[in-house]
């Protein structure tokens, strides 16, 4: 079983289970199993692509019917939030241009502004129930199981295999933010994220490139997809208010609606 730790494990869970049953029935007198140690798992450190996520959404929109997992999708990319609370999203909680969550892992409450795709496709969605991610079939929240079954249904349609997940959307939003020149403790303030988890993410994903060097000694202003990825970005020797307004009219010319 070195090949499936996860299972292993649970395997060996079990059977300390099961041997500690038996000291306590007198049939044993020692468990070897409970001094045995579980076979820890690498981290997972997948990122989903700017082509997986257009495919992921193509499938689920046109292919499957299900535009609301699709939405899913986005939202987890644009607000950096785990599966759980994404699933949870009521209207309610979408005032004044920004979705405002309390994480039920952690309690953290987190105030989220909404990009110009992400309010496109919140305005273009149903409003049948109180919750945002609502079954096309049922009008109502999904089940958690029959979410992931019909998640990984579309990611398989998209040909996408096994490698990508829904929680790698809450890391796919990290690397996208700051690509987009956002710091490590305002991507933390986004997504929850303690700066330390923030801070190893980046460090496995974006290497230290020559872009990256020039951001303590320049200013970048950016602007980013996140339904496509596509990065709109300028860097500037100085920190001034006009090079900011000159960068906004260009996103605004590039993003008319």
């Amino acid at each position: 079983m070195s090949a499936t730790p996860a299972k292993a494990n649970a395997v060996m869970r079990m059977l300390r289970i099961l041997l500690n049953f038996a000291m306590a029935e007198g049939v044993i007198q020692d468990n070897p199993a409970a001094r045995a140690k579980l076979k820890g798992r690498p981290p997972r450190q997948a990122v989903w692509k700017p082509a997986e996520l257009q495919a992921f959404y193509q499938a689920a929109n046109k292919n499957h019917g299900r535009a609301s997992i699709g939405l899913a999708a986005l939202l987890a990319v644009s607000l950096g939030q785990r599966e759980g609370d994404i699933l949870r999203l009521t209207w309610n909680q979408y005032q004044d241009g920004a979705i405002t969550i309390k994480q039920r892992k952690t309690g953290v409450v987190v105030a989220v502004p909404v990009t110009q795709d992400l309010r496109q496709a919140l305005a273009a969605a149903p409003r049948k129930a109180p919750g945002m991610v609502v079954s096309e079939t049922t009008d109502r929240p999904y089940a958690v199981d029959n979410f992931r079954h019909l998640f990984r249904d579309i990611a398989q349609a998209a040909g996408l295999g096994d490698n990508l997940q829904f929680r790698d959307l809450r890391r796919t939003a990290v690397v996208r933010l700051a690509e987009a020149g956002v710091s490590t403790p305002e991507i933390a303030a986004i997504t929850g994220h303690s700066l330390t988890h923030s801070a190893a993410i980046l460090e496995v994903y974006l290497p230290r490139n020559s872009t990256m060097a020039r951001h303590g000694t320049a200013t970048l202003f950016a602007a980013f997809n996140t339904r496509t990825g596509q990065v709109t970005a300028q860097i500037s020797k100085k920190r001034r208010a006009a090079d900011l307004m000159r960068f906004m009219k260009e996103v605004a010319r590039a993003y008319p609606k």
